[in-house]
């Protein structure tokens, strides 16, 4: 889900609102009282993108969707996401992936950086 926030006032909806973009289109307003529930429709975003900014352009998964995880180990894994503590730790430091071509691009690169560390520190 990509995340959005609103820069200008709207009817119902103060500027400064987070609003959250799924893999249908339809864009919630994430940042609502509790019980209350508004939409906004992803046309209106693109007809105005003067009034949003992209907080957070990297892909996250929904509930039940399946993304590949780089673990400590350095292994590839396949996952459901959850939006646990696990998924969000996951999320947190860079480690979601929607194919495992980027996944293991990524694991190929720290691998890399942390070699040429190494290397820097003389260990």
């Amino acid at each position: 889900m990509q995340r959005y926030r609103l820069l200008k006032d709207l009817p119902g909806l103060k500027a400064g609102a987070i609003l959250g973009v799924d893999q249908s289109n339809k864009m919630d307003i994430l940042s609502m009282p509790m019980g209350s529930y508004m939409t906004i429709s992803k046309v209106f975003m693109e007809n105005n993108p003067d009034w949003f900014e992209l907080i957070d352009g990297r892909w996250r998964p929904n509930v039940g969707q399946s993304y590949y995880a780089l673990t400590d180990n350095f292994e590839v894994n396949l996952v459901r996401w959850n939006n646990d503590a696990a998924d969000n730790s996951f999320y947190g430091s860079y480690r979601v992936f929607r194919t495992s071509e980027q996944a293991y691009k990524a694991k190929d690169q720290v691998r890399k950086m942390l070699l040429e560390f190494h290397k820097e520190i003389n260990q």
